[in-house]
C-alpha cells in the first residue's frame, strides 16, 4: 500500500538498522499507527473467495515483534490436541494424531467447522481476553502477583509430557528446544510473586523428565543420573532453568 519494500529500506539513508531504529521510537513513545492493507481476494476450493489483507513491511515486522512476545505466553496454556496456528504444528500433525487414534481402536471421529469464523471474531472482546493475561507495564505501577495453582502445575506437567513421550523420535536439539518454549512461555506467564516453591518443583520434575526420557531412548539401564547428569542437561543440551530466569529477571530489575 505504502510502496515500500525490503530492497528499498535496505538501500535508504540510515538502511535497515536505521529504519527499525525509527520504528522502536515509534513503538516506545506510542505513536505507531497501523496503516491500510492491500485487500485481495484468493480462489477457495468450493469455487468461493477468501478475503485477504496484506500488511505493509512496517506492520508485518511490529506484528512479527508482537508474536514473539505473545505466543509462547498463551502457547503455555494450550491444549495439546490443538494443532491450528501453533509454531511446530501443522494439520499434518492433526492427522498423524488421528490415525494413531483409529490404531488404537478409537473409532468416532467428528468433522466440525466455524462458518467465517475469522471475519466475525469479536474484537473487542477478544482484546479484553488479551489484556487479562499481558500487562506492558507503563505509570510505574504495580501489578498484584498470584502464585500458580495446582491446577496449572499439573496442566504443565501435562503439556511436558506431550513432548518427553516414548514415540517423539525428533533430534534432542529440537526436543529439548520444545521442552525450552514450554518452560519460557510459563516463565512469561508467571513471572510475578511467589515463584520459587513452583519453579523449584517445575525445574526438578521437567529435569527428571528429560532423564526418563534420554534413559528409554538410549536405553540405558537404571536412572541415568551419572550418565545423563545435572550439568550434562543444562549445559550440553541448554534445558532451561526456571529458577535461573528468575534470578536473571531479579538482577535487571534492581539494575
Amino acid at each position: 500500500m505504502d510502496g515500500v519494500t525490503f530492497e528499498g529500506i535496505e538501500a535508504s539513508e540510515g538502511g535497515l538498522e536505521g529504519w527499525l531504529g525509527t520504528l522502536a521510537a515509534e513503538l516506545r513513545e506510542e505513536g505507531y499507527r497501523p496503516q491500510a492493507v492491500r485487500r485481495v481476494r484468493i480462489p477457495k476450493p468450493d469455487g468461493g473467495e477468501r478475503p485477504l489483507g496484506i500488511p505493509t513491511v512496517r506492520d508485518r515486522v511490529v506484528q512479527q515483534a508482537a508474536k514473539l512476545v505473545l505466543e509462547p505466553i498463551f502457547e503455555a496454556d494450550f491444549e495439546p490436541n490443538a494443532y491450528g496456528y501453533r509454531r511446530g504444528r501443522g494439520a499434518l500433525d492433526a492427522v498423524k494424531e488421528v490415525q494413531a487414534s483409529i490404531l488404537r481402536g478409537e473409532s468416532h471421529v467428528v468433522d466440525a467447522d466455524l462458518s467465517r469464523y475469522f471475519d466475525t471474531i469479536p474484537h473487542a472482546e477478544l482484546m479484553k481476553s488479551v489484556a487479562r493475561r499481558i500487562s506492558d507495564k507503563r505509570t510505574g505501577q504495580t501489578y498484584l502477583g498470584v502464585a500458580p495453582s495446582k491446577r496449572r502445575v499439573k496442566r504443565f506437567k501435562q503439556a511436558l509430557r506431550t513432548v518427553l513421550h516414548a514415540g517423539n523420535h525428533a533430534p534432542l536439539d529440537e526436543v529439548v528446544e520444545a521442552v525450552n518454549r514450554k518452560l519460557r512461555g510459563w516463565a512469561e506467564y508467571f513471572s510475578i510473586g511467589t515463584l520459587e516453591p513452583t519453579y523449584r518443583t517445575l525445574d526438578h520434575y521437567t529435569s527428571e523428565r528429560l532423564r526418563t526420557f534420554l534413559v528409554r531412548r538410549h536405553k540405558v539401564p537404571g536412572r541415568g543420573t551419572r550418565r545423563f547428569s545435572y550439568p550434562y542437561l543444562y549445559e550440553e543440551l541448554k534445558l532451561m532453568r526456571l529458577q535461573d530466569r528468575r534470578r536473571v529477571s531479579r538482577t535487571q530489575a534492581l539494575a
